[in-house]
């Protein structure tokens, strides 16, 4: 329908308000004055009325704030007032003129115009009031009314004869006074100056916070993301650091947020009896964003529908040739580009909105999560491990965050489907339908693919799973894989799980294939399926209008359709993820049954009964375990796998065995009351139940009846038995955040012996401590440990057996200084002790006997001895009796027995934090040559075959497109025939065909080719690892090496060469667009170099700061989690102390850290996609330009299908920009995995120079000749020079003091060490000459902490499956174990847990013993074997020992005396060297020797 004229004679008089001829016909086009005064008047002035109200809204919410008068809002008003006048003179002439000729509109232009400035001035003085810095409703109405009065001037200057003089003066004057007020406020108002600090006279420091300038800046500014220029040159300039970023505003801060959402919590629970649900208290906190980023989306999805018109009115335009005015293409072309830079701006603005807010939840998230952790009640910590935490802050919360922002999908993909079926159907009539049914069958195809490849991606994240699990625990437990040798066999194992795990890939390859091959034959079935049935069925021709509009809605029908059915089973997938949190946070809270009344007691218990969970306890494996330090590293953890969904894992600190029979509580009729002041010991046997006492005093346990009450507000200072450290320096580990108090801090140190360690480390107290304490010897933490509790000047301490941890004259300085009751610091304190001393409970005050979960018997030293129970038998066994004399010299001698700590195996701080540093540091673009090797992996010929291939697939596409483009003008030539249409119909659907047999040859050849890379680079990345020094393993952190197994490794396989072959698609497809675009129309080839180096420009001040920014965020990561790992590690410490909330506060400021580098990445790369997306828009608009111009020569076929290819571009060029970002990000990883793979290595395995008979060693005999060694070539030597002969069959003692060098000992015998000097003899062979393998097979070695793997019993034992099962059984047989195995019921195949979880300390080291004696070793090391275990255990492994290992040379490493006792000799070290070596009662005799002052601190003499 075409209106000639359209008149408004009730506004507008005599004057139409539109005129066809006179302006879209004319090849001069003129406005009626009716359009001019109304419609182009009223656009901005309705914009301005109508959006005000936002306004006022925001006038009201700032406050306290102001802006200076300046020169910015001193203009801004000066024009604003010019304006005004013009108007008013406008509106003085016309009351001059004859009322006849006055029209209604004539008086409302000004008026309106007025109106509208004097709300803009009172809009000015209350931002500058208010401290305002900008106005994007001001800006918009201000640039909407300078297009109209530009409109309207260029009218003036064209049609000079209906416009008078001072018409022409007034709209020449009020164009440029809007204008120059549009560019006024294109910059934003000065510097805010707060009223609350100018009232108290005090300076403004405006630049105290650095906060992101984006709210100082005008809104033009902030529409293009002009203000992040300066970061882009500064990295440009410089390699940017934390420092350079902002600080998040308040409202973005993390404990705020979780402030924020905690009320609403709150406010949801009352008067609610069902659970919360995340989802709907989130949706309603950032209701009005997510309502934004709905209408972002929808102005997003309209506007994407409009470039397929477009192309329709080009095509129409060029088919009518002259007989249309020229200016009719421009402004086509013009409008496409309009508004395709429209459409641009607000994608930038809802990705940005999108990824603040993003954050913002994540955020609320997270902390939610970290926070219900710290709170978990008794029952509910049985529910969740450690591990599946993390999970949930890392994989599950990521698919919560993706599904709640991906909602708008579920609303905007049928828009967009209704609307490109409109237009198909308006288009092709009925059979635009065709292509939904296909859609929908092909959709319905790959869904039945889809649940193939969705089984074998869970087989593949199993086995993948398993690998890591496997890896993670050859590193946990490299040492002793290392002393048997089993490299080779742990090698086999992981390596068969990377072949399973490449033969699923090679399933999955195949379902996607078929994938890949249905949805590219169905892209083309769709507009072949299409395009038949209008020309075979409907009669109809294909033009070129037709056929390229429709393409380009068919192709958006396939794209939306695919992708919505694709979101609505990510969102089924990832609605478990939500559910997973829901129930989590869900869950009860610590419910303190602990109560507070005072009372005579400051610990009362009173016929309580406690159980770890609900879960039932198997009476034979009641056993108890020392607390697990083996947690889950979270680099694994958060490298992707989502392994966490249902596990209900036992408790990680759970003491006794999981099974199904036994229901009775873990702890039953507990009878305990602790006065104020006194000194408490719990004794008791492996698996009585002495943690849990603790525990369930500390409100730990579930309380199933009974009282349990702690005096008053008394403070709980708790020490466990494995020592909590945080990843800190010294001091801020004793100190806990406590005020520093130099006196009291210098006495702490004193007396926990810390001194001599502070003054050997090269930062003192400040030195920082490793993950996990690396770089701390056990004594040294647990003495950190026990300073803690006592810098904490608590009332109560709690500590779970500190002593075991250190040597006898440690133990004695300990006790005395800190625990005894008459001399230690704590003496006026309430001490509760846990412990396997028997020796010092004579110096307590009240002793509680434990057996079996009940208080066997409870007294005094003296009564319980008297009493000739239970523990009168283990002090009459184990016990020798002592003199009661207490003697001086250990504060003499404490500070020579720790001084040299360093020298037993650990590394310093200093060391460990240079080679972190190192790791995370690494800048620099990735070199040629780590290209190159990576294609030479793949192998050139395979990389030949893949370019082939690819090639092959673009120019399949490229002739499909050209073939179609003839087809469309077919029509016009004069040899048209129905046969010439079944023939072009064919081709292209063969050509289709083509393409989807293409997809399958490529998924194939590039599976193919990477395969070989997968295998190569796992193989040669974990025999580089295992082949490493010992010493690699202690400096780099067990998370470093998991990435590289997991994250890097996963890069390496498949990402790199997938980015890599992207990209290639990209340059392929963008050339063939080109190539088409310049045979056409080559004059474009001047354009479009100059747009190439914007692109090019643009792209390469951008890639230094994306790379940096991408390596500041990576590091602010590990932070958050290690902060995570580190605080579940010592829950129990935290809460104790009551510094939960304080830990909470310190995740949040990790994590806005974490944030601040999120958003700075988010903001990088929207600030480059606009910008690159510009260009392509530019390169649209002069393409359409140039088919304008012209038009006369090309036909309507090609003009569509370079427009297509244009618009094309903006994909294509994107891609080709951030593709090679996405290629050096994965190649680094890959350049980190070649590193790790060629690793210093120890001497080979197999070869040595010279190769004993097999049946070496035959006698046992050791001789060390001047032996040196050190741990680094930078290191004083450890042991220096020593010299000793140890005869065949010979028991050999050999103790010292902490750092004496008694464990370098073993770590020479086996090489762990290389010598620096000096050699070590065994049956007269030099032992470096030896191939590494076959000397360390020969020895045996029951290590101090007992190692078990994730496997069956008969691995464990023999994992190369060289005994028989009667040898096995045997071994069993004698380490007490046969009996126990065989009541299980599953023999050799029994599974033991990871880290051997489901058995006892005790049962594990007679494990070890066990292997040690399928071994049948010349050479036995027991390195400080039962340091850790109960007495009773001891006892059977001593026992064992003397009789299985009679015709052994054994060397046994020592804590406690007693066991070394009747061996032939005894060698003492100090200080590396060998001070006394003789038989023990000679060394006993002289009351002058080291090892006669050890014996009389044991209370041996």
């Amino acid at each position: 329908m075409r209106f000639d004229s359209i008149n408004f004679v009730f506004v507008c008089g005599n004057s139409s308000l539109w005129e066809h001829d006179s302006l879209w016909s004319s090849s001069k086009p003129g406005l009626t004055q009716c359009f001019k005064r109304t419609i182009l008047n009223w656009l901005p002035t309705i914009f301005l009325w109508f959006f005000c109200f936002f306004e006022f809204l925001r006038i009201a919410r700032v406050k306290n704030k102001t802006i200076k008068w300046n020169r910015h809002n001193f203009i801004c008003v000066i024009l604003s007032l010019a304006y005004i006048f013009l108007n008013d003179l406008q509106f003085g002439r016309i009351l001059y003129k004859s009322e006849d000729s006055i029209t209604p509109v004539d008086l409302h232009v000004p008026l309106a115009n007025v109106a509208s400035l004097t709300l803009i001035i009172f809009f000015f003085y209350y931002h500058r009031l208010l401290g305002i810095h900008t106005s994007a409703v001001i800006w918009i109405y201000c640039f909407l009314q300078t297009i109209t009065t530009f409109l309207i001037t260029c009218q003036t200057w064209i049609d000079t004869q209906n416009n008078s003089t001072f018409e022409f003066i007034i709209f020449n004057f009020q164009f440029g006074v809007i204008l120059s007020l549009l560019i006024v406020i294109s910059f934003a108002d000065g510097p805010i100056i707060n009223v609350e600090y100018l009232a108290t006279n005090e300076q403004v420091d405006v630049q105290s916070k650095h906060l992101i300038p984006e709210n100082e800046v005008s809104f033009l500014n902030q529409l293009t993301f002009w203000w992040f220029n300066s970061l882009v040159f500064l990295g440009r300039k410089r390699e940017t650091t934390i420092d350079d970023l902002w600080d998040l505003p308040d409202d973005s801060k993390t404990e705020n947020l979780h402030k924020s959402f905690e009320a609403d919590v709150s406010k949801a629970k009352r008067g609610s009896k069902t659970n919360i649900n995340l989802v709907l208290i989130l949706l309603k906190k950032f209701w009005g964003y997510f309502v934004l980023l709905s209408i972002f989306q929808f102005l997003i999805d309209i506007l994407s529908l409009f470039s397929p018109l477009f192309i329709k009115l080009l095509i129409n335009f060029i088919e009518k040739k002259a007989s249309v005015p020229i200016w009719h293409g421009f402004m086509i072309a013009g409008a496409m580009f309009i508004v395709s830079c429209i459409e641009n701006l607000i994608n930038a603005q809802d990705s940005y909105l999108h990824d603040t807010i993003g954050e913002k939840v994540f955020a609320i998230i997270c902390a939610s999560i970290f926070r219900k952790s710290l709170y978990l009640g008794a029952k509910a910590k049985k529910k969740v491990s450690s591990g599946k935490i993390v999970n949930l802050m890392t994989s599950d919360s990521q698919k919560f965050y993706s599904t709640m922002f991906s909602l708008n999908t579920l609303w905007s993909i049928p828009v967009r489907i209704i609307c490109s079926l409109l237009i198909l159907y308006s288009e092709l009539g009925y059979s635009a339908f065709v292509a939904i049914f296909i859609v929908i069958g092909t959709s319905l195809a790959n869904r039945i693919i889809s649940k193939r490849y969705k089984r074998l991606r869970q087989e593949h994240s199993k086995i993948n799973d398993k690998r890591i699990e496997s890896v993670y625990e050859i590193l946990n437990s490299i040492r002793i894989i290392k002393f048997y040798a089993w490299e080779e066999s742990f090698i086999k194992k992981t390596n068969k799980l990377r072949k399973e795990e490449m033969e699923l890939s090679r399933k999955m390859t195949y379902n996607d294939s078929l994938f890949e091959f249905v949805w590219t034959f169905s892209s083309s079935m769709v507009s072949v399926g299409t395009f038949a049935i209008y020309v075979l069925v409907q009669g109809g021709i294909l033009t070129a209008q037709k056929t390229f509009v429709s393409l380009s809605y068919l192709s958006t029908l396939k794209s939306d359709l695919g992708y919505f059915f694709y979101e609505i089973m990510s969102l089924r997938k990832n609605s478990e993820s939500m559910k997973r949190i829901n129930e989590f946070l869900n869950l009860d809270e610590l419910d303190s049954y602990v109560t507070r009344y005072v009372s005579e007691y400051d610990i009362s218990v009173e016929n309580a009964d406690f159980k770890w969970s609900k879960k039932r306890k198997n009476k034979q494996n009641f056993l108890e375990k020392s607390q697990d330090d083996s947690d889950e590293d979270l680099e694994d953890l958060s490298d992707g796998s989502d392994d966490s969904s249902d596990d209900l894992d036992d408790s990680e600190n759970e003491e006794e065995s999981v099974s199904p029979f036994y229901t009775e509580p873990d702890l039953k009729n507990i009878n305990i009351h602790v006065k104020p002041g006194s000194f408490v010991a719990i004794v008791g046997s492996v698996g009585s139940g002495k943690s849990s006492l603790l525990s369930a005093i500390l409100g730990e346990m579930e309380k199933v009846s009974g009282l349990v009450n702690i005096n008053g507000k008394s403070k709980i200072a708790y020490v466990s038995q494995q020592a909590w450290i945080q990843n800190a320096t010294i001091r801020d580990n004793i100190l806990f955040e406590n005020p520093f108090n130099k006196t009291r801090y210098e006495e702490i140190i004193s007396v926990c012996a810390l001194e001599p360690d502070l003054a050997y480390l090269p930062k003192g107290d400040k030195t920082e401590i490793g993950e996990k304490g690396i770089n701390l010897s056990g004594g040294q933490k647990q003495r950190i440990s026990l300073a803690r509790a006592c810098y904490s000047d608590a009332d109560i301490f709690i500590m779970d057996d500190p002593l075991s941890a250190v040597d006898a004259h440690v133990s004695k300085h300990l006790f005395n200084r800190v625990l005894n009751s008459e001399s230690g610091i704590l003496r006026d304190k309430t001490r509760v002790l846990v412990t396997n001393k028997l020796d010092i409970l004579s110096n307590v005050d009240y002793i509680y006997v434990l057996n079996n979960g009940r208080t066997n018997e409870a007294g005094t030293y003296q009564e319980l001895v008297n009493s000739r129970g239970d523990f009168y038998n283990l002090v009459k066994q184990f016990t020798f009796t002592s003199d009661g004399q207490k003697s001086d010299e250990c504060s003499q001698v404490i500070n020579k027995e720790i001084s040299l700590v360093h020298n037993e195996g650990e590394i310093t701080a200093t060391e460990h934090k240079e080679v972190d540093k190192d790791e995370d540091t690494k800048t620099g673009r990735v070199k040629w040559p780590v290209y190159l090797e990576y294609f030479r992996m793949i192998s050139f010929f395979w990389i030949a075959v893949i370019v082939i291939s690819k090639l092959f697939s673009s120019c399949s596409s490229l002739i499909s497109d050209i073939w179609l483009s003839k087809w469309s003008i077919d029509h016009l030539s004069s040899d048209f025939s129905p046969n010439s249409v079944k023939m072009r119909l064919a081709v292209y659907a063969g050509l289709g065909i083509a393409q989807g047999l293409l997809a399958i040859s490529d998924s194939l050849v590039i599976f193919n080719g990477s395969l070989n890379l997968a295998i190569k680079l796992h193989q040669n990345l974990l025999f580089g690892i295992l082949r490493a020094p010992i010493a690699f393993f202690d400096r780099t952190s067990t998370g470093t090496i998991i990435t590289l197994f997991s994250g890097d490794l996963q890069r390496a396989d498949s990402s790199l060469l997938q980015s890599t072959l992207m990209f290639f698609d990209s340059l392929v497809n963008a050339l063939s667009y080109f190539i088409v675009i310049f045979v056409n129309i080559p004059l474009f080839i001047f354009v479009f170099i100059p747009i190439c180096l914007l692109y090019w420009y643009i792209q390469r001040i951008h890639s230094s700061l994306a790379l940096q920014l991408e390596r500041i965020y990576s590091s602010a990561k590990s932070p958050i989690y290690s902060h995570f790992s580190e605080t579940l590690n010592g829950l129990n410490t935290i809460q104790t102390y009551g510094a939960t909330d304080r830990f909470i506060k310190k995740f949040s400021e990790k994590y806005d850290r974490k944030s601040v580098h999120s958003i700075a990445r988010s903001i990088s790369k929207i600030w480059l996609h606009m910008r690159l997306n510009f260009c392509s828009h530019l390169i649209t608009l002069f393409v359409a330009l140039f088919v304008v111009l012209k038009r006369e020569s090309l036909d309507s076929g090609v003009v569509g299908l370079i427009l297509t290819y244009a618009l094309n571009v903006t994909r294509s060029f994107s891609q080709l920009v951030r593709y090679p970002s996405y290629i050096e990000s994965n190649a680094i990883g890959f350049e980190r995995l070649l590193s790790y793979s060629k690793l210093e290595s120890e001497a080979d395995w197999y070869k040595g120079k010279i190769e004993p008979e097999d049946s070496w060693p035959e006698k046992g005999s050791i001789k060390f000749d001047r032996y040196e060694t050190r741990y680094t070539p930078k290191n004083e030597p450890v042991l220096k020079g020593i010299t000793a002969f140890i005869k065949a069959k010979e028991k050999i003692g050999i103790v010292g003091r902490t750092g004496a060098g008694k464990s370098t000992i073993t770590l020479s015998l086996f090489r762990l060490l290389e010598p620096s000097s000096g050699a070590i003899y065994i049956d007269n062979y030099n032992i470096s000459d030896l191939p590494l393998h076959f000397l360390r097979s020969r020895l045996a070695i029951i290590p101090q902490d007992p190692v078990l793997f994730a496997g069956t019993l008969r691995f464990n034992l023999d994992p190369f499956s060289q005994n028989s099962d009667n040898d096995i059984w045997s071994a069993l047989s004698l380490v007490y174990l046969k009996d126990y195995f065989t009541k299980i019921g599953e023999d050799l195949d029994y599974n033991i847990d990871k880290d051997g979880a489901n058995l006892s300390v005790g049962q594990k080291q007679l494990l070890c013993l066990a292997r040690a004696l399928l071994k049948k070793p010349k050479i036995l090391i027991l390195d400080e074997a039962t340091a850790a275990i109960d007495l009773e255990t001891d006892n059977l492994i001593q026992k064992t020992i003397r009789s299985q290992f009679k015709d052994c040379t054994i060397l046994t490493i020592a804590h406690r005396l007693h066991t070394i006792l009747d061996s032939d000799r005894v060698m003492v070290l100090d200080n590396g060297q060998i001070v006394e070596f003789d038989v023990p009662k000679i060394l006993l005799d002289n009351k002058e020797s080291v090892f006669y002052s050890l014996a009389k601190d044991d209370k041996l003499i």
